[in-house]
């Protein structure tokens, strides 16, 4: 399996890294329940910048994908944009275009949760808590706003990664256009995370596989040829999102379209935004929670460019741990009905029980996994204290694996 099966939730996970690493000890510049202008550290009032906002174009919210105080932050601004505009249309990177007439259904109200997440193939595609997104689903079903998939499958990511946008044939493009190209910082930033990705030993966007024989020839692509690929890659998301945002504002009424999305596309202007722009769309607003964590410095890239237009103080608040659901610990994806391991997390239940990157899963407690939905939802329903049996074929040989859930 490529890194572009595992690239969305890696990308996230080293983003926030990053975020850590340039952290200090000193307080945030930004008070939780503040917001904040960037460009000059000004504050600005909550209904003051609520109605700025509400009568532009599009207002982007950007998220670590992990992080529940990011969603609810979402949330509360949402329904506050709405009060003062309620011609709206919610974007959200976490489904791919294909998915479209699934979340037309849910919002006139004709799918409930499991056969909403189901049929959007939420394991599959996405694979981060349901439950953290769910507030902003029922949001837009209860106020009957227009909900658009903004993403592309990763079919067409893969093609990038492997041959380069302009490469991958028109007809499996999903219609999307040539990307403007990125900005040096862009590039720049992107550099840092492609090579985290070599660091921690998973190469780049597209790493070749191991030859299948002595006298298979190994991929001749240069580290310089696999990174220009990832900057493609990160552009065809930016650009995919950013034709899906254009559309909706194109359409009738020309309603305000909020994007959820991760930061990793909005901060200093760099993804979306630029797609955006190129596009002819100008005016979009990006907003960003701010953590404890993050520094006064972080506000500004080295060349004076602000992260976003406003940023929101956010202190994370300690969850209950009976609340989290187990977990695993490992990354899966499905392919022709087989549920496959790209990655055993360290320290994680799977890792303990000798579970393997490449293996197959093809029964949780007696049950034959087709799907990644199925197993996630047996893993979710597992005590604390218990044990799970796994049927695991590794290499054409099948065993029987034993995870054993602790007890708290």
């Amino acid at each position: 399996m490529t890194i572009l099966h595992r690239i969305i939730p890696l990308f996230a996970l080293i983003v926030l890294a990053m975020f850590a690493s340039h952290a200090s000890a000193a307080e945030s510049c930004v008070n939780v329940g503040q917001w904040l202008r960037p460009d000059d550290r000004t504050t600005v009032t909550h209904r003051g910048l609520m109605a700025e906002l509400s009568k532009r174009p599009v207002v982007l919210l950007g998220e670590v994908h992990t992080n529940v105080e990011h969603h609810r932050w979402q949330l509360h601004t949402l329904a506050a944009l709405h009060a003062l505009n309620p011609n709206m249309v919610i974007a959200f990177e976490a489904f791919p275009r294909s998915t479209q007439s699934v979340l037309d259904k849910w919002v006139r109200g004709e799918l409930g949760v499991d056969a909403f997440l189901k049929q959007s193939r939420w394991h599959d595609v996405w694979r981060f808590d349901a439950n953290q997104y769910l507030p902003l689903f029922h949001f837009a079903r209860q106020h009957r706003i227009p909900m658009v998939a903004m993403n592309v499958e990763r079919d067409l990511i893969r093609a990038v990664g492997k041959q380069g946008f302009e490469k991958v044939p028109k007809d499996v493009r999903e219609g999307v256009s040539k990307p403007a190209p990125a900005a040096e910082a862009y590039r720049k930033s992107l550099r840092d995370v492609f090579d985290a990705h070599q660091k921690i030993g998973i190469g780049s966007p597209h790493k070749p596989k191991k030859p299948s024989n002595k006298t298979a020839p190994a991929s001749k692509d240069s580290v310089e040829t696999r990174f220009d690929r990832f900057v493609q890659v990160q552009t065809t998301w930016d650009r995919a999102m950013a034709e899906a945002i254009y559309k909706a504002r194109l359409a009738n009424n020309s309603p305000l379209v909020v994007g959820i999305v991760g930061m990793g596309h909005l901060e200093f202007g760099y993804g979306i935004s630029h797609q955006l722009a190129d596009l002819g769309l100008k005016n979009a607003a990006v907003l960003l929670p701010w953590g404890p964590k993050r520094t006064c410095g972080d506000l500004k890239s080295a060349g004076g460019v602000a992260i976003a237009e406003v940023v929101f103080g956010t202190k994370p608040v300690q969850e209950p741990a009976q609340n989290s659901k187990p977990k695993l610990g490992v990354m899966i994806s499905t392919a022709k009905q087989k549920v496959l391991i790209n990655r055993v997390l360290k320290d994680s239940i799977a890792e303990a029980a000798g579970i393997k990157d490449g293996d197959r899963v093809m029964e949780a407690a007696g049950v034959v996994i087709h799907d990644t939905a199925t197993l996630v939802s047996i893993i979710q329903r597992q005590a604390p204290g218990t044990w799970l049996p796994l049927v695991i074929d590794r290499k054409g040989t099948k065993s029987v694996i034993i995870a054993k859930f602790p007890a708290n």
